[in-house]
């Protein structure tokens, strides 16, 4: 999740679960994309691709907490739906019909900080919330 471009995520799936949301970004590159894919996604989103920003997938923060908010909704994406976002969601998620968006409130990045999570949504270890709180 670009968290200074985007305020959504887009899923397959949906949950009821409402409150504190870590993002995470898996181990795998399977979802990574190359670095003309993501220029192409600054490009639609009519933004200049960020100076710094990490070009090859070993740069990537792959297996790590990037950042936090609080999951405030879900709904199953319509074409209504899809036809309201703005030209950024759009560039930077996957607005398939039938697809699903969490609605997130108060996305702040933190600290890069490893770790090793699974598929889904999971409980972040005491040790773990008290380095995202400070």
């Amino acid at each position: 999740m670009m968290c200074s471009y985007k305020h959504m995520e887009t899923r397959s799936w949906g949950t009821d679960y409402r409150g504190p949301l870590v993002i995470h970004a898996s181990k795998g590159t399977k979802s990574v994309k190359r670095c003309h894919e993501v220029e192409a996604m600054f490009g639609r989103a009519g933004l200049p691709f960020p100076e710094g920003w990490p070009v090859r997938q070993q740069e990537y923060p792959l297996g790590r907490i990037l950042a936090v908010g609080k999951l405030i909704d879900c709904a199953k994406m319509t074409p209504e739906m899809i036809a309201r976002q703005s030209q950024m969601e759009l560039a930077f998620g996957d607005w398939r019909p039938g697809r699903v968006v969490w609605i997130i409130a108060s996305l702040r990045r933190v600290e890069h900080i490893p770790f090793k999570a699974k598929l889904g949504l999971w409980t972040v270890p005491p040790e773990i919330e008290a380095r995202i709180a400070a």
